[in-house]
């Protein structure tokens, strides 16, 4: 039996009736997808956005669990109406995204306009029914911002499926780092803490390092912590007590890191740290719901990328949004994460890459990368230049910021300019008509825009060991006109292809491992490094192959350019 075809013309006259049936809902449809994912979608008054939604797609009406409502706090909410459900022997659960019972189908096919209003009022009587069910009726988390010293320390304990303390001296010294960097401010959000009855859900290695903060700070002279707060923090380390080696190994290793620092500290840190700096405290009312959310945090949910964690570090170093400043957070905010992700994975690398450091992933652990001066509090020797450039720009002489990687980052506004700038300037080096199409060498005759249309046009470019390939260019490209611009463009690109697709032609198999020790390794990514002009790097003599030496699977329009160029 063959079910209603959704198409322009029935596609406007069908929503036109389901709005004349259903008023007051919104009601939409998409009907450019390919066959199988033309829709028509209806919200529920069960919310007030479509992400829990109606939907009539493949020839049957379906209720949908969708982005917030697919997360872990609202478990409760979609146990109530799976549980509706159950005496209706018309209703089946399938899986939708990551869960398992994420929609419910009317197990009718859809022929005719009237199956179709007969679906969604079938679905909207089982749902929203006698009786009445709101999502404010079912327990929900609730939300609330606390200080430090607001925190019921003297009640937290950690749940029996919470990992081990794993923090180390890095992350230790890159929370005190931030502290000491916004002592000064009248707020600091230290991130989420989410409990299930006083139980620690999410956030023990923050409150595991500020109890060993406080420790240490109770111990110095001059310093005096509020009598009732210590006592509850006493409390908190008698209750949350670690039998495995691995969590006391991190606990001895960050209490001695902190007492190591101990000159940074004194009586208006410690203010700060316990009456300024606060936690988002969400507070889970069911144990499922507990469970579904460490799964969720630690296994398949969503938290936050490096680069939003970086994103909120530098908003708070800007005191006041400029015109500037909103624009270059919009033009963020329209780029998707995984452009973020790979945009910054690459400024890691380069950064990492030309101190023959390792750099295969950039992580939550690795964003002091880019966190770096403060233009209005630092004023050691080597800082000078970068706080005379801004401000040269600051009185109007110049209007853009001469970044370089191979300078620590600035906090603040000029981090979203810096992240603007590469972003385009990555983009720019991707493309072959950002090169001049005629080359000058009449040798090889290979320019670099024939170079960079290859690599964006060879057939097996999708292969996994292609992609990691092309990423070691990228990031050595990036690396010599960042530094010279486009200088003797042709004679460097061939230079940099020579040395990354190398490993491209002479390997069967390229792994992520692969790269990273080419580059760690490169004599090339060095020459860049400490050239001062772009001859230095143009002498450099690329790995040479022999025909015996390339791999069985070397793809021809790759063999062809380098020969040509090697020649």
């Amino acid at each position: 039996m063959e079910c209603l075809w959704l198409n322009k013309s029935n596609s406007e006259r069908l929503q036109s009736l389901l709005r004349k049936h259903f008023p007051g809902r919104e009601i939409k449809a998409d009907i450019h997808h390919y066959y199988e994912r033309r829709y028509i979608l209806m919200q529920t008054q069960l919310n007030e956005d479509t992400s829990l939604h109606y939907e009539y797609i493949n020839g049957y009406v379906e209720l949908h669990f969708e982005d917030k409502f697919a997360e872990a706090e609202f478990k409760t909410f979609r146990d109530k109406l799976i549980e509706r459900s159950k005496t209706h022997p018309d209703l089946a659960w399938d899986k939708w995204g990551y869960l398992e019972q994420g929609k419910c189908r009317y197990n009718k096919i859809i022929t005719r306009s009237e199956d179709l209003i007969e679906g969604f009022s079938y679905l909207i009587r089982v749902f929203e029914g006698a009786p009445t069910l709101s999502i404010k009726s079912v327990a929900a988390p609730t939300l609330s911002i606390k200080s430090v010293s607001q925190l019921p320390f003297e009640n937290l304990a950690l749940p029996p499926y919470q990992r081990p303390y794993k923090w180390t001296v890095e992350n230790v010294n890159q929370l005190l780092n931030d502290l000491c960097t916004f002592r000064d401010s009248d707020s600091y959000r230290l991130g989420t803490l989410v409990l299930h009855e006083n139980q620690i859900v999410d956030g023990q290695q923050r409150l595991v390092t500020l109890a060993l903060l406080f420790h240490v700070l109770s111990g110095i002279q001059g310093i005096k912590l509020d009598k009732e707060f210590n006592e509850h923090l006493d409390k908190f380390n008698k209750n949350i007590t670690f039998n495995d080696p691995e969590s006391q190994a991190h606990v001895r290793e960050n209490l001695e890191a902190i007492r190591d620092r101990k000159e940074d500290f004194d009586s208006k840190f410690a203010d700060f740290v316990q009456n300024h700096c606060s936690f988002v405290v969400v507070q889970i009312p069911d144990i499922a719901g507990a469970f579904q959310f460490f799964d969720s945090q630690n296994a398949r949910g969503k938290p936050l990328e490096p680069h939003d964690l970086l994103k909120a570090y530098h908003l708070r170093a800007i005191k006041h949004l400029s015109g500037r400043d909103l624009k270059n957070i919009y033009a963020w905010q329209a780029q998707d994460t995984e452009q973020l992700r790979h945009l910054f994975l690459s400024l890691y690398r380069v950064k990492r890459w030309m101190f023959g450091r390792s750099a295969r992933q950039f992580t939550q652990d690795d964003i002091g990368t880019f966190k770096g001066i403060n233009i209005d509090g630092d004023s050691y020797p080597c800082y000078q230049p970068d706080v005379l450039c801004e401000a040269i720009i600051h009185i109007g002489l110049d209007n853009q910021y001469p970044f370089q990687l191979s300078h620590p980052c600035i906090n603040g506004s000029r981090f979203f300019d810096m992240i603007r700038h590469y972003s385009a300037l990555y983009d720019e080096i991707r493309k072959s008509d950002s090169f001049g199409k005629e080359s000058k060498d009449t040798v090889s005759g290979i320019n670099a825009a024939k170079i960079i249309n290859t690599l964006n046009t060879y057939p097996e470019k999708y292969r996994i060991g292609d992609q990691y390939i092309r990423q070691l260019f990228d990031c050595m490209l990036l690396f010599y006109v960042d530094k010279f611009g486009y200088a003797q463009i042709d004679k460097a690109v061939r230079k940099i292809f020579c040395e990354a697709y190398y490993y491209r032609l002479r390997k069967y198999s390229i792994h992520q491992a692969t790269i990273d020790n080419a580059a760690v390794g490169s004599e090339l990514i060095k020459v860049i490094r400490d050239a001062v002009r772009p001859a230095e790097v143009l002498n450099y003599l690329p790995h040479k192959l022999q025909e015996k030496d390339y791999a069985n699977n070397a793809e021809k329009e790759l063999k062809e350019l380098y020969k040509g160029i090697i020649q």
